[in-house]
């Protein structure tokens, strides 16, 4: 009861069959970087967690409007993203907004991703428009924008990772309009 049969047992098409494609699926309700240390899944008839056998890396790994670069989600997104690059899985993430794209971006410029799919509008997205909740003239497409990344890319020295609990991260750039809007307010 409860359970999508269609998603969770899928029948190849007769040119994968002939071709011996498979399709592996199988729930873990767990991250996914914390599922590669001690795999566990659902047993769908018996409705409780088990250790699943030794846990394999996908040949692809597809984060469907994850909202991995807003502030709450960067915590538990962070170790998933840097494992996928060291591993070198070719990875595409999704997102409803442009704005949530760039966020998503920004995410994976700072956990040095080497992305290989610029991000876009995505050509395969829903065509359907949502009305976003509170908002009287905003809409939204599932997977709206698409963009992709696999290993890590080279180290940007004008980028420091630090760890802090929150607040904006000084760069530069940002040192250098805030220098020159104080300079201008100071001219008033």
């Amino acid at each position: 009861e409860g359970v999508n049969e269609e998603a969770m047992y899928w029948e190849p098409c007769d040119l994968c069959k002939e071709k011996g494609v498979e399709f592996v699926h199988s729930i873990h309700p767990q991250l996914f970087h914390e599922y590669m240390k001690k795999p566990m899944w659902l047993n769908m008839k018996e409705g409780e967690l088990e250790e699943a056998p030794a846990a394999q890396l996908p040949d692809i790994a597809v984060a469907f409007n994850t909202g991995m670069g807003l502030s709450g989600n960067k915590v538990n997104w962070s170790p998933t993203i840097k494992l996928l690059a060291e591993e070198r899985v070719p990875t595409l993430c999704t997102s409803f907004l442009k704005r949530e794209s760039e966020e998503d971006e920004e995410l994976l410029n700072l956990s040095r991703c080497n992305i290989v799919i610029p991000r876009h509008k995505n050509p395969w997205r829903s065509e359907l428009l949502a009305k976003m909740v509170f908002m009287r003239k905003h809409y939204f497409t599932y997977n709206g924008f698409i963009q992709g990344f696999r290993g890590l890319g080279e180290k940007d020295e004008e980028l420091q990772l630090v760890e802090r609990s929150e607040g904006p991260v000084v760069t530069k750039e940002l040192l250098s309009l805030m220098l020159d809007a104080m300079l201008t307010f100071r001219g008033l």
